[in-house]
């Protein structure tokens, strides 16, 4: 028979011990150890700053070795169509402007420019943390199921470019240029499931949106290679950089929750890289089109190299410099 004075005792073991077990399970279902950097917030960022690079690729260059004074117009159409997994963004892009040689050998462009691209994709999964926010009441880092990427991506704004040419059969450019832009990100949504650690099953939202105001000097080189009497090659390399760099901002809802990076004092992320573009037009110097044929190769090969994610980037540019 068990003794009267051992029922208090085993009574407290069981209430400790039923205590301890299921704090006990929720750590063994603790959140990642070690996630990996490039997690979903990572490509979510790379997705609107290769539509920035789409515009890059596809900035226009002043005329040179034009008989002095005059403006000579300028109008560019183009269209990208860039991916990051299971999101993407396919757009057009828009210039309009002029061009002013006051010299054989010094040209000064001016032009403004638009960009509007759709945001769709498909389901897919990746690690989901706590970004741009702080006291998410979610077990996170966690891998997650994400959908309905949606929103759009707005790109504009005004540049001003100055060019020196050198004398030659084949003349090298020389330019220099100042882009005051607006990147816009609007609606930019996804849908997310986690699907494991103490809160698998739970689902909420990601409410990526912004605008950002961006300063951006810039610099290019350029050779024009004849090619017979009508066409000319046009190799061509610039880089650059957005200053400040922008906030990257998150709202996140979830079961009985909905932050944001300004309600919480979280620090934001950022967004709008430094650039690198390579590009080669073809142009036809009777009508003055031009197709940038480098670009459209290039722009692919550079996305893969300075935005780890990307993995579709298909861009075609063309202009017309008219006389």
């Amino acid at each position: 028979m068990v003794s009267r004075s051992r029922i208090p005792l085993a009574a407290a073991v069981l209430a400790v011990v039923l205590a301890i077990v299921p704090g006990f399970a929720r750590e063994c279902r603790a959140a990642m150890a070690n996630p990996p950097h490039e997690d979903f917030f990572f490509l979510a960022e790379h997705l609107p700053e290769g539509v920035e690079e789409a515009r890059y690729f596809s900035l226009p260059w002043p005329e040179t070795n034009l008989e002095p004074g005059g403006w000579h117009p300028i109008v560019g159409l183009g269209g990208a169509d860039v991916g990051a997994d299971f999101a993407r963004a396919r757009g057009g892009l828009a210039t309009l402007g002029v061009s002013h040689a006051w010299s054989a050998a010094w040209a000064l462009e001016i032009f403004g420019y638009y960009g509007s691209f759709e945001v769709s994709g498909e389901t897919g999964e990746d690690v989901l943390r706590e970004f741009a926010l702080s006291g998410v009441a979610l077990d996170l880092p966690e891998r997650a199921r994400f959908s309905d990427p949606r929103g759009s991506f707005r790109h504009s704004g005004l540049g001003f470019a100055v060019a020196r040419t050198t004398a030659g059969r084949r003349p090298w450019t020389l330019l220099g240029g100042l882009l005051l832009e607006r990147l816009e990100l609007d609606g930019y949504r996804f849908d997310y499931e986690l699907l494991g650690g103490a809160d698998a099953g739970a689902t909420g939202g990601l409410d990526l949106s912004g605008s950002n105001d961006f300063v951006t000097p810039y610099a290019g080189v350029s050779v024009a290679l004849p090619l017979g009497e009508r066409w000319l090659a046009l190799p061509r390399a610039q880089l650059g950089v957005p200053l400040p760099s922008g906030d990257f901002d998150n709202r996140m809802t979830g079961p009985g929750f909905d932050l944001s990076t300004d309600s919480t004092g979280a620090r934001s992320g950022k967004i709008g890289d430094g650039f690198f573009t390579l590009g080669a037009g073809l142009r036809d110097r009777v009508s003055g089109i031009e197709v940038d044929l480098g670009a459209t190769l290039a722009f692919p090969l550079i996305q893969g190299l300075t935005h780890p994610g990307i993995d579709r980037a298909w861009l075609l540019s063309v202009t017309w410099y008219g006389r």
